[in-house]
């Protein structure tokens, strides 16, 4: 037979012109397929659609020849297509559903290429077996067109039931997929498994009921329209994007309640986590104006997106913190919502968690401040005398230190109280503590700011005075004397009224350590009691001495003060 005359003789009517666009459709979506991101099974899909291809193109040549015998040889040309389009469909379905290859890319490739190859050998030889098309094969009018109506030898049926086993196979995996897959991708799944059963229906009504499509085995254009929705599925609806299939994953597995709202304030959906906590909702139900999602609604009425966060609310026992999400129409001006996302965040835990932490930050700062306030009151303690409240030697060392880098001149007065131990002979100490305890009062009561009393020893005092000098010193022991004369603390007529000694220095004068204007104080006080007591001298004897001359020249001195 010369092929050019079949081609000669083509016959183009609507059902031609019907599988010729369909054909270049699909031929453009080929090379549009070829230019997308790569997704699981990619290769196979693209041969299935290229298979599709052929099978359309060698369709629509034997519907417009006239002849029986261009008819035959148009339709034993579209098996190798006819035999590549189950087998690439299962690996497609094989590949995206459950991942990874059967024995490896070498196998999967070669029993592609072996069950295309055998099927093709097959229906090639028909004319020297006649197993496949039975001789009887012959033209008939079927819905009004001219058609070949086949008688098919067991080498057809053999062939159709190989092919069948992939197809089986692939309606098994979508099934499995489409009833046991995750939530978020059985819709996907449930679509996989249509586009593989549509062809087999459609090639069975035409095996066993003779159906057809302009007189024509429908399969090719069940398999043509399958694989058209499922390729505006995969790029427009974005079905294979793994994005999207991610962001299903989430809305149906994240532990967070997420409520989709319509405008009118019906449930449109909410995931598992949604429903667990709030059992009363469903799709379709209002939201009550008066529960919690309150503002969502009132933001909605408003067609005003939420313009600071919600106050977190109380469901079902628990605390959650809401974010309201508009959904915009995509044309239109003014407030043009379509519905609201509400994520709600659970933060039940975070608030408990919080607040223990804050009682235990509470009751971490009480005991601070009571372990601080016991330190403060342990120092002041290791630093004071428990009778007086004056400090001690150790709090007089962190003073005295502590002037001498702010003052240059510090005065030191030693005081020592006149005969203190007859009073605890004859009184008793518990008198004599009184008396200390007064006499520590009326030191105080006379110091000058920045001055402080200490007491260093049973009946002995120093003031320390610094940036005072020693007449400023001796003046204020003068009032002090005076005070305890005016009101005395011993009123028995059997003691002395209460007197005391002291001994002045300065420094530097008289030296710049404590120590050394201690020993000097302690000296002047020791010759003060030795001159008979209720003295106050800032001077050694040598310098007295001269001081005395000097002064008998020009008045009496202060005998309180020499």
């Amino acid at each position: 037979m010369d092929p050019t005359h079949c081609l000669r003789s083509l016959n183009i009517d609507a059902a031609v012109f019907v599988a010729a666009s369909t054909f270049l459709g699909f031929s453009l979506l080929t090379a549009w397929l070829l230019r997308q991101e790569y997704f699981f099974g990619r290769e196979y899909f693209l041969s299935a659609v290229c298979g599709v291809i052929w099978w359309l193109a060698f369709a629509g040549l034997e519907m417009a020849t006239p002849g029986l015998t261009c008819k035959m040889a148009f339709s034993s040309m579209a098996w190798p297509a006819i035999a590549l389009v189950p087998v690439s469909w299962f690996f497609f379905l094989r590949h995206y559903c459950q991942g990874g290859r059967i024995g490896g890319r070498r196998l999967e490739v070669g029993l592609l290429g072996a069950v295309v190859v055998s099927v093709t050998a097959i229906v090639a030889t028909n004319p020297w077996h006649g197993l496949f098309y039975l001789p009887g094969t012959r033209l008939a009018v079927i819905d009004g067109r001219l058609s070949a109506l086949f008688l098919h030898g067991p080498l057809f049926h053999a062939a159709t039931a190989l092919l069948y086993v992939f197809l089986l196979f692939s309606v098994g995996i979508a099934a499995f997929g489409a009833f046991r897959a995750a939530r978020a991708q059985r819709p996907m799944l449930m679509m996989l498994l249509f586009g593989t059963l549509a062809p087999i229906v459609a090639n069975l009504a035409y095996v066993l009921f003779k159906a057809t499509v302009f007189g024509f085995d429908p399969t090719p254009f069940a398999f043509a329209f399958v694989l058209l929705v499922l390729t505006w599925a995969i790029y427009g609806n974005r079905t294979f994007d793994l994005t999207t299939v991610a962001r299903d994953l989430i809305y149906f597995n994240v532990a967070d309640p997420v409520l989709v709202v319509t405008a009118r304030g019906q449930i449109a959906g909410l995931n598992p986590a949604a429903s667990l906590l709030m059992p009363e909702l469903a799709p379709g139900t209002a939201l009550d104006p008066a529960g919690p999602f309150a503002s969502l609604l009132e933001l909605m009425e408003k067609g005003e997106r939420p313009s600071r966060p919600r106050e977190p609310v109380e469901i079902g026992g628990r605390t959650l913190d809401i974010r309201f999400l508009p959904i915009w129409r995509p044309l239109g001006t003014g407030r043009a919502l379509l519905g609201a996302v509400a994520l709600m965040t659970d933060t039940t835990e975070l608030r408990r968690n919080a607040a223990r932490l804050e009682a235990a930050l509470a009751q971490s700062r009480d005991r601070l401040a009571e372990i601080t306030r016991l330190r403060e009151a342990a120092e002041a303690s290791a630093r004071s005398d428990p009778l007086t409240g004056l400090g001690n030697r150790r709090a007089l060392d962190r003073h005295f230190e502590a002037a001498t880098e702010r003052e240059g001149a510090i005065a030191l007065a030693l005081i020592d109280i006149d005969h203190f131990k007859q009073i605890n002979d004859r009184l008793g100490h518990a008198m004599g503590d009184r008396v200390l305890q007064r006499f520590a009062a009326e030191l105080s009561a006379v110091l000058p700011e920045g001055a402080r009393a200490f007491r260093i020893g049973g009946e002995e005092f120093l003031t320390l005075c610094p940036g005072q000098d020693t007449g400023a010193v001796v003046d204020l022991l003068e009032k002090l004397a005076r005070r305890l004369e005016a009101d005395p603390p011993l009123r028995d007529g059997d003691l002395p009224r209460l007197t005391f000694s002291a001994g002045v220095a300065m420094r530097p004068g008289d030296g710049r350590s404590l120590g050394q204007l201690t020993a000097r104080a302690d000296a002047r006080l020791y010759e003060a009691k030795r001159q008979g007591r209720n003295l106050v001298l800032h001077l050694d004897a040598g310098r007295r001495e001269a001081a005395d001359a000097a002064a008998a020249l020009s008045g009496p001195a202060r005998p309180a003060s020499a």
